[in-house]
């Protein structure tokens, strides 16, 4: 059985921890300030020793009650390590998400304020939501330009799956996607080795319930028809590929770069959509097209309609391994920090009682200073006793 390293259902709770050091030092200070107000009377050292032996005491209730807290907050985030070992059965169907992450794809000629990659991440997002409501899917990750690299393996880990998502950055693609020095490549958009990398990462166990999802503008400045290979590849695995065309098909638009606009030659370089390759790749292995064009593809919509219903692989082993929660035992201990803390205050009052004063005049101070206190007296002087 495979382990799955720590996550977090919903790491963003881990920031209320910050309150915990907070809420001590409150406490912190509203000590120091009882002790201060306790200063302006000459028997203080009368009252001090009466109290001294509850300072330790009354720290550690503090404590018990801060990590209990802390506990509790870790809980609530939801901690996960290792697998489930009553996953036996998991529904669900494989999708490998092919992103095209070429200069083209930052291009900005859509109806809202988004490049073509950020329309893209964004509905991949949005998708990650709606698989993780159903759950039991797969998902994996693949992004590329002149070169394919795995951003992220087949996982029902659908918070890594959006953190991944999250770090991508189409005007900063990662390395593994640029053409090496020694592999001259005809052009920066292989859309053919993305799906054939696509295809080798699918489970060959799951055929017939293996899904392919391609993201691209499909502009293929070498003309080469390289996409091709990617087409025989997912036909001979048995596998669909749905492909997604974002972009204006009808206007030219211009590449934003770092500084203008991305040129060659000394001339500005245009793309537009091409759906001619994607209807291909679509119909040749048995997928459907989505034109999306000048939209934010509606990628979620899609899987929930035509590609969940499909019918969904089934599995008697852990070979799907789904994170094991480990929750219960942080609420746990912290209902017992906050319990033994709670225990502490309450039997150092009923049995430990005060400590008894060394003599006469100095219990006479700490009931005059009490009586004050209480507004039935006036503060005493200066005076010894």
């Amino acid at each position: 059985m495979s382990e799955e390293g720590l996550s977090f259902a919903r790491p963003y709770a881990l920031a209320l921890l910050g309150l915990v050091p907070l809420l001590g030092w409150s406490l912190r200070v509203q000590g120091c300030r009882r002790r201060q107000a306790l200063r302006t009377w000459s028997e203080l050292a009368a009252i001090a020793e009466a109290a001294s032996h509850r300072v330790r005491l009354r720290r550690l209730v503090i404590a018990m009650y801060l990590l209990g807290l802390t506990l509790w907050i870790v809980a609530f985030a939801g901690p996960r390590w290792g697998t489930e070992p009553d996953s036996a059965i998991v529904l669900g169907r494989d999708l490998v998400i092919v992103l095209d992450l070429s200069d083209s794809m930052r291009a900005e000629d859509l109806d809202i304020p988004l490049a073509r990659w950020q329309a893209a991440r964004d509905s991949l997002l949005q998708l990650a939501d709606a698989v993780e409501e159903r759950g039991g899917h797969r998902l994996g990750l693949i992004v590329f330009a002149a070169r394919p690299t795995i951003a992220c393996p087949l996982t029902t880990d659908y918070t890594h799956f959006r953190r991944v998502l999250q770090q991508l950055d189409g005007a900063y693609p990662p390395l593994e996607t640029f053409p090496l020095p020694e592999e001259p490549i005809p052009s920066g958009t292989r859309i053919g080795a993305a799906l054939e990398l696509a295809v080798q990462i699918h489970d060959p166990r799951f055929v017939g319930h293996r899904d392919i999802l391609l993201l691209s503008d499909g502009d293929d400045p070498a003309q080469d028809r390289e996409w091709e290979h990617g087409i025989v590849a997912a036909a001979k695995a048995e596998i669909p590929v749905h492909t997604v065309g974002i972009g204006d098909p009808h206007q030219d638009s211009t590449i934003r770069a770092e500084h203008g606009v991305l040129l060659f030659a000394e001339q500005p370089i245009r793309t537009r959509l091409d759906e001619t390759p994607l209807r291909q790749i679509a119909e040749r292995t048995r997928g459907l097209y989505l034109a999306s064009q000048r939209q934010l593809p509606p990628v979620a919509e899609f899987f929930r309609q035509r590609i969940e219903p499909r019918e969904s692989r089934e599995l008697d082993d852990d070979a799907l391994p789904v994170p094991r929660d480990r929750s219960l035992p942080f609420l746990g201990l912290g209902l017992v920090c906050v319990l033994w803390g709670w225990w502490l205050r309450d039997t150092s009052g009923r049995f430990l009682g005060p400590r008894p004063l060394r003599d006469a005049p100095a219990a006479a101070a700490t009931e005059r200073a009490t009586e004050a206190f209480r507004g039935n007296a006036a503060p005493p002087s200066d005076r010894r006793v």
